[in-house]
């Protein structure tokens, strides 16, 4: 099992992948980098082709997943439910392997979807159904925007990350 809490080198600002143009958005805090693609803790685990989650975080046995979305960039290319498909994925391949190589008694207690900040009120309102939907009998996300995230997790009482 990977002990996160002596990994800090995988402790990033939680951030939005690069635009083509302009800043990169980011919160004022932090959380464990996961995606391998982004160079996160899977990466030293070699789980090829699964899906996974940008950061996770964790409060003893309870699992934080969060997955960052640029609404925009998406619905060019998608439909709100190939997003809910791949929203899916993501969390079901991520909790797999944090059971499999993290802590094989965590729960996920919660499941974010962190979108820009400046996400119009259309496409937010156009996200409802998805807000709306269960990924599990148990849990709905919760979309929130960059500026919002950390006072979100901060409500959870997680802080392996400062």
């Amino acid at each position: 099992m990977v002990n996160l809490t002596s990994h800090c080198k995988y402790c990033k600002t939680i951030q939005h992948s690069p635009p083509i143009k302009g800043a990169i958005e980011q919160a004022a805090c932090q959380a464990i980098l996961f995606d391998q693609n982004d160079n996160g803790c899977v990466k030293e685990l070699n789980y090829g082709t699964y899906a996974q989650v940008d950061y996770i975080d964790l409060i003893g046995n309870e699992l934080i997943l969060i997955e960052l979305k640029d609404l925009r960039a998406q619905l060019e290319n998608k439909n709100m439910d190939d997003i809910l498909t791949n929203l899916t994925k993501k969390y079901n391949d991520s909790i797999n392997i944090v059971k499999a190589s993290i802590n094989n008694n965590c729960v996920p207690i919660q499941y974010y979807v962190v979108i820009k900040n400046d996400t119009d009120i259309v496409l937010f309102d156009n996200f409802f159904p998805i807000r709306k939907r269960k990924i599990d009998k148990h849990f709905n996300f919760v979309v929130c925007k960059t500026d919002e995230i950390c006072n979100k997790l901060s409500t959870l009482g997680t802080r392996l990350c400062p």
